[in-house]
């Protein structure tokens, strides 16, 4: 079985397909610059059932030598990450992470639902968040981003499911992990009032997040092995509680 990955040059992706190939997978890994897949190639030189490419899920050319691929699992894994809020912030920078998180990653996914109904089946594991389900202050641009690609996920598998198609697709939420990511979105982000609040939503986050992605990562493989892919995947148990007492407390 074939499985492409985007967003795989390093993080969280890389350590799927990595965890993938071990299961006895042949993985396609793809990032978003030529750079990044001729580091990858370079890395990847000694191992088997390896594929990398150049993949921007942007560019209608890229996506398009998917067609020819045989692929019976897309992780669509590809998203960029912003802090911001709409008073402070740029409309180019909202539109931005939408073109990429939600409509880029949804004309990919209808590209691969077309694909894989002519072949018979396959399935699309999406990657959202569960940041999508918090209203975390100055992560608006990027949750909000992830809420609605989540939204249309779910209700596109119960049209699956309606429709006798032989695609599944589920989303797996990733929670907080201490990779330096959200500590990326904030620094980087333009001007953003009360710094104290950042600083402490930085500690925050290193409190609950998790150093390993081994949580996470056994979710993509159980859904890749699962003969009824679950609705959603959730990962670490630490972000999961987290959520739930968000619910309790400020629902």
């Amino acid at each position: 079985m074939t499985v492409l990955i985007t967003g795989a040059a390093s993080g969280m992706g890389y350590e799927v397909g990595m965890a993938l190939l071990k299961e006895g997978y042949d993985v396609v890994f793809t990032t978003h610059r030529e750079e990044e897949a001729k580091r990858l190639q370079e890395k990847c030189k000694r191992l088997h059932q390896v594929k990398v490419m150049k993949l921007d899920i942007t560019s209608k050319k890229d996506v398009s030598q998917l067609l020819s691929m045989k692929i019976d699992i897309i992780i669509c894994n590809a998203a960029i990450g912003m802090a911001g809020s709409l008073p402070f912030s740029s409309m180019k920078d909202l539109e931005r992470i939408f073109e990429t998180n939600f409509f880029a990653t949804v004309k990919l996914i209808k590209c691969m639902i077309s694909k894989m109904q002519k072949e018979g089946g396959g399935k699309i594991i999406v990657t959202s968040s569960m940041v999508a389900h918090m209203r975390v202050p100055y992560l608006s641009f990027y949750g909000s981003s992830k809420a609605a690609l989540s939204y249309l996920c779910w209700t596109l598998r119960q049209e699956l499911l309606l429709t006798d198609s032989p695609v599944q697709i589920t989303i797996v939420e990733p929670g907080i992990f201490n990779t330096g990511f959200n500590d990326w979105m904030i620094d980087y982000a333009d001007y953003l009032p009360n710094v104290s609040f950042l600083q402490l939503e930085k500690k925050l986050f290193r409190f609950f997040g998790r150093d390993s992605y081994q949580s996470i990562v056994k979710k993509y493989v159980k859904a890749c092995r699962a003969v009824k892919m679950k609705r959603v995947y959730r990962a670490p148990l630490s972000t999961r509680i987290l959520l739930h007492l968000y619910a309790l407390f400020f629902e």
